[in-house]
């Protein structure tokens, strides 16, 4: 599984849990934030996590609402 290099937990950035969780963080953003399990799904644990929003942001962004 390609999941987003940017995911993973909260205290462990190279760790994330390969479903979806709200254990799983995005890192490209300031401050982290969970990801909404939708999200990780349509965009974070896939291959699809190239065409994701905040990937394609400035890293240090904050996360979109």
């Amino acid at each position: 599984m390609r999941i987003c290099p940017h995911l993973g937990l909260r205290s462990d950035p190279s760790t994330a849990l390969h479903f979806a969780s709200v254990g799983n963080y995005c890192h490209h953003v300031r401050p982290i934030e969970v990801v909404k399990e939708a999200h990780q799904v349509a965009f974070c644990l896939v291959g699809e996590h190239v065409n994701c929003p905040v990937f394609k942001m400035a890293a240090g962004s904050r996360m979109p609402r």
